[in-house]
């Protein structure tokens, strides 16, 4: 991978919206509308088919933006990306937040609170409405709730419309550091500018106790942070007034590294942990492969470059899974162990036949793959060098082989296909991405269901030190 990421961070020019943009003209056939939007010529371009129901949905209840099928559209952008993901996709980003989960319900996109519950259009303002609301029950029957905030080539996220207004009678608020000025009860856009009952923003986040932040000179609100600001008090709205557990995530991709400087700016001024990022790559590889195909080749820019030995590693770690999930029937977890007194990297396939953890396979990234049969020890001298060239399902055959496992009888696309996707992404965002699984966590045999309440999605090297890239992209808000 280049060492400076390719471009740099922010983007430099041509800006990610630039090359976005460019990369799907050259794609999709287009025609101009109003001077400035591009529609494709072909709406199948813009929307796949599993996904259109959402978008005839979005389309029944008036909440289409005016540009909605621009090829940039970031509604377009959203309805793609989960209006077309499976059950299980759906599933194991709700288990990711909230833990175990019972049943859970279709995505609703542009979802809005049909009681104005934080009072935004008492003076005919504009309510917060949210990109994609997935809903789920855990099995005592308690409401969960992830509020998702999708964007694609925007260069931040919305800013309050009292600043500058002619109206704002508290003007000077708007330029003191603060939550709201530092002065809630006086500020022009709690107040409704006048109208006859307050928003209620305030009401459900617990602003003046929030710690000191300096990383804005003025009103916290007034611009990064105050489109999050509104859909965190939405969920803290929803959690106290129908008990329903609600988090927001933030969800971009990864090359768009200019939203996700403001994501980070916006955390800091904001309860912790009420905003999380979920990457764009990690939903997309939740999705069947025509679905998967289709985003990929619409949507995320290939900038990588030549591949590093500790990516191909990790690729092959995760190819070497996936094949041996796919042609095997087994009840392994997956652990990340480092035996030797730490001198070994391994993605560990282990068991508790015998009542207790075992090691059964170690992926050692620093060595070779040892397949433990009870006393007995196989070890692979060149299953690296086979799984980097392409040819994983002869790496997997011949662990399964030693292992005397029974080859499934039926095609398995497995989940883990998943956890090779996302590094596959990354590394055409120009990330270098591994998997980090907690050896303290209590695991399970992921099986057909997801696992990632113990995972987080690590940025891998020191590069991003340099460019003030945080190191975990994704991490699993619940903790079992």
């Amino acid at each position: 991978m280049p060492k400076d990421l390719n471009v740099g961070y922010p983007l430099r020019k041509p800006s990610f919206s630039a090359r976005l943009m460019s990369h799907l003209q050259s794609r999709i056939e287009t025609v101009p509308r109003k001077g400035i939007s591009y529609e494709p010529v072909n709406f199948d371009d813009l929307i796949h088919p599993n996904c259109r129901w959402a978008w005839d949905d979005i389309a029944a209840r008036n909440k289409l933006h005016k540009y909605a099928k621009h090829v940039r559209s970031s509604q377009s952008f959203a309805v793609n990306l989960f209006g077309g993901l499976p059950d299980s996709g759906i599933r194991a980003i709700l288990v990711s937040f909230f833990g175990p989960i019972d049943t859970i319900e279709k995505p609703t996109l542009e979802y809005e609170d049909a009681k104005d519950r934080l009072r935004e259009t008492v003076m005919s303002g504009q309510q917060t409405q949210v990109d994609v609301l997935l809903r789920g029950t855990r099995a005592t029957g308690e409401k969960v709730a992830l509020l998702v905030e999708v964007k694609l080539t925007e260069t931040d996220f919305g800013k309050c419309s009292g600043d500058g207004d002619i109206n704002n009678d508290a003007q000077h608020l708007c330029s003191t550091p603060g939550p709201f000025g530092s002065d809630p009860v006086n500020c022009f856009k709690l107040r409704n500018g006048g109208g006859k009952e307050r928003r209620t923003y305030d009401r459900y986040i617990p602003v003046m106790s929030l710690p000191w932040d300096d990383t804005f000179d003025s009103c916290w609100y007034r611009s990064t942070a105050y489109q999050p600001m509104r859909n965190v008090a939405l969920a803290a709205m929803l959690q106290k007034e129908e008990g329903t557990e609600t988090v927001v995530a933030v969800c971009a991709p990864l090359l768009h590294r200019e939203m996700w400087s403001h994501f980070h700016k916006a955390c800091g001024v904001l309860p912790n942990g009420s905003l999380w990022p979920l990457p764009a790559e990690l939903v997309l590889a939740l999705h069947d492969d025509a679905t998967y195909q289709f985003l990929v080749d619409r949507y995320f820019l290939d900038v990588s470059g030549p591949i590093e030995t500790h990516d191909e590693l990790e690729l092959a770690t995760w190819s070497i899974i996936e094949s041996f999930d796919r042609l095997f029937d087994h009840h392994f977890f997956i652990v990340e162990t480092h035996p030797g007194g730490g001198q070994y990297d391994c993605i560990t396939l282990a068991d508790r036949a015998h009542g207790y953890p075992r090691s059964v396979v170690d992926l050692n990234r620093n060595g070779r793959i040892h397949i433990h049969n009870g006393v007995n020890m196989t070890s692979l001298d060149d299953g690296w060098e086979r799984a980097i060239n392409g040819q994983a399902d002869s790496v997997a055959t011949d662990i399964g082989l030693a292992l005397e496992l029974q080859k499934r009888s039926t095609e398995h696309q497995p989940v883990s296909r998943t956890y090779r996707r996302v590094v596959e992404l990354g590394r055409r965002a120009g990330e270098s991405l591994r998997w980090r699984i907690d050896e303290n966590a209590e695991l399970e045999y992921h099986g057909d269901s997801l696992k990632l309440v113990a995972h987080q999605l690590e940025r891998n090297s020191s590069q991003y030190v340099d460019v003030n890239l945080p190191s975990t992209v994704f991490a699993s808000r619940y903790r079992s």
